[in-house]
């Protein structure tokens, strides 16, 4: 009997089985009236008694085994160390050009300007803030400046929203768009590494 007077037994519905514990903290196998042990398992702990199946056990272990591994590897790529560079670590780096379209847009259909780059074209964005770049057999140099937050890019005139930037790819957008003129260019430039 422990201390709050509760009895470690184990009665069936029949009253067949019962438990033979003798003290707290211990494992009991139960046995039939005719001496047969049963594959139930008790642990006394206190005033509490616990019943578990010795065969449920088992499978219990190798499903929280599974469980385990099923959280791990669903949240490990969660957990996994932070590559992603940052928009100046992208932007900061010397682009070839792939193609700059110059759209006119007014009152009449929009005219359509492509320039397919040379292999000798590029952009480059120096930390100290300057563009440098080899277009169509021209080198120019401006002044940049960018947001990481709005991902905007401004080189000269133009305004650029930055559509796409990769490790391997950026895509510049200017709509130029202003309602003081009948008509405005809207530049896309596409740059690769």
């Amino acid at each position: 009997m422990n201390p709050m007077g509760i009895s470690a037994r184990c009665f069936t519905m029949a009253g067949s089985v019962t438990s033979l514990p003798s003290q707290n903290h211990s494992d009991h196998s139960l046995y039939s009236s005719n001496g047969e042990q049963h594959n139930t398992l008790i642990k006394t702990r206190g005033f509490m008694t616990h019943f578990a199946l010795k065969p449920f056990r088992k499978n219990h272990e190798l499903f929280t085994v599974f469980f385990l591994l099923g959280t791990a590897l669903i949240t490990l790529p969660d957990c996994k160390k932070n590559n992603d560079k940052s928009v100046t670590e992208r932007l900061m780096n010397k682009w070839t050009l792939v193609q700059i379209v110059d759209t006119f847009y007014s009152t009449a259909p929009p005219q359509i300007t492509p320039y397919t780059g040379k292999a000798t074209d590029y952009m480059d964005f120096r930390t100290n803030g300057s563009m440098y770049s080899y277009i169509n057999n021209v080198y120019d140099t401006a002044g940049y400046t960018y947001s990481e937050i709005k991902l905007n890019l401004e080189v000269k005139a133009h305004h650029y929203t930055i559509l796409t930037l990769t490790d391997q790819s950026m895509v510049l957008y200017d709509p130029r768009y202003t309602t003081a003129t009948a008509g405005y260019t809207a530049t896309k430039v596409t740059l690769k590494r």
